[in-house]
């Protein structure tokens, strides 16, 4: 399978990332509508809280959720699409399958499709919501 063609737009943000596992996300349409790009990070946002109840996961905020706060008009989501990916510390892409709890948040927002690396090269896979 080729190279998704965001995985360098998302590796980019997850380098940005000053946590343990980066992560970087983008929020698309099409194959050029680009709606937002996001990075997990220490930092809070309020919607974070809704991800984890346990307190020591509530200090990040996910690559997922950040894309989505980044969308300006949350109407302008529904049918869109986010690609997820880990940067290794070897510079490689790790898998970056969303967690349940961000499955739900971008299910309940309308992403339709959500697209990650799998850790096996440049390889990516697509699962529907």
């Amino acid at each position: 399978m080729d190279k998704h063609p965001l995985h360098n737009l998302a590796m980019s943000e997850a380098l940005k990332s000053s946590c343990e596992f980066r992560l970087g996300a983008v929020v698309f349409k099409g194959r050029k509508h680009i709606l937002a790009v996001g990075h997990n990070h220490r930092r809070t946002h309020p919607l974070a809280k809704c991800i984890r109840e346990d307190e020591s996961e509530a200090n990040t905020t996910h690559a997922e959720l950040d894309a989505l706060i980044g969308c300006r008009w949350y109407d302008s989501v529904q049918g869109a699409s986010i690609f997820v990916a880990r940067l290794r510390a070897d510079g490689s892409a790790g898998t970056a399958r969303p967690c349940d709890q961000c499955q739900n948040i971008l299910r309940e927002t309308g992403i339709k499709r959500m697209y990650y690396t799998t850790g096996n090269g440049d390889e990516f896979a697509m699962e529907k919501l």
